[in-house]
C-alpha cells in the first residue's frame, strides 16, 4: 500500500509480523529519526540519521516525505551449513523515499524491515543529475542506547584488528571506537547486538561514543 506525503513532520509505526516489536519513524523540521521498542519497553531511544558529504551539503537536512510504501515479506530459506537447517525471513518493510526541500534537490530512499528479533535499516542514493557521485566524510546514524547498558566490546583500529579478548564495561565508559558486532544489555534485562550487513564498496562500521553518551557510527 503506497501512502503520498508533501510534507516536513511526519511518524510512522512499522511493527514485526507478531507485533511485539515497533520501529517509530519520525520525519520533524526537516530532519530524519527512529527509535525501537519491544513489548513496549524502549530498547533504543530516539535517534538521528543522515551524512556528512565531502564538497556537499549534509544528507539529511531540509527533508520532505514525498512517499512511503509498506509490505510484508515471509519466506523460509534452506541453509547450507549451521545449526539450523531452515530459517524462517519473515519481515515488515517500511520504504521512506525522501527529497530536499531545497538545492539541489537531493533524493535518497530509507528502509526499514522490522523482524520479530531484529530491526534493519539502510541508505539508497540513487544517481541523480546533481549528484552522480558521492565520497562519505561522516556517518551520522546513532544508536541512543541507555548509557547505563552493560557493553562486551573489542577495540577498533588497532593493529591486530579483531584478534583481541572482549571486555566488559559500561557503555559510559567507552572511551574508544569499537567493533561491531557490539554485544550490550540494558538495566531493563534486554540483549541487544549492533552490527552491518550488505556491505558493498562500503567500509566496514565501528562505533563510538560522543560527548551526549550516545552511541554513534564511525567510519
Amino acid at each position: 500500500m503506497f501512502k503520498w506525503f508533501t510534507k516536513d513532520s511526519v511518524e510512522k509505526d512499522i511493527f514485526s509480523p507478531d507485533g511485539r516489536i515497533k520501529c517509530h519513524f519520525t520525519l520533524k523540521s526537516g530532519r530524519i529519526y527512529y527509535a525501537v521498542s519491544k513489548n513496549d519497553k524502549t530498547l533504543i531511544s530516539t535517534s538521528a540519521l543522515g551524512f556528512q558529504i565531502f564538497g556537499e551539503a549534509p544528507l539529511g537536512d531540509n527533508l520532505k516525505l514525498i512517499r512511503e510504501r509498506t509490505s510484508r515479506h515471509a519466506e523460509t530459506i534452506e541453509m547450507p551449513w549451521g545449526e539450523d537447517r531452515f530459517i524462517n525471513n519473515n519481515y515488515t518493510e517500511s520504504a521512506f523515499y525522501l527529497s530536499e526541500t531545497k538545492e539541489p534537490h537531493r533524493i535518497f530512499t530509507l528502509r526499514f524491515r522490522v523482524f520479530d528479533n531484529a530491526v534493519a535499516f539502510r541508505y539508497e542514493i540513487p544517481p541523480q543529475p546533481k549528484f552522480q557521485q558521492i565520497s562519505i566524510k561522516d556517518e551520522l546514524t546513532e544508536f541512543n542506547i541507555d548509557p547505563n547498558s552493560t557493553a562486551w566490546q573489542i577495540p577498533a583500529y588497532q593493529p591486530d584488528r579483531y584478534e583481541y579478548n572482549y571486555e566488559k564495561s559500561a557503555v559510559h565508559n567507552l572511551t574508544h571506537s569499537v567493533h561491531t558486532p557490539l554485544t550490550l544489555k540494558t538495566p531493563t534485562g534486554y540483549y541487544l547486538a549492533i552490527h552491518e550487513a550488505a556491505l558493498y564498496n562500503y567500509g566496514s562500521m565501528t562505533v563510538k561514543l560522543d560527548s551526549k553518551f550516545c552511541l554513534t557510527a564511525d567510519i
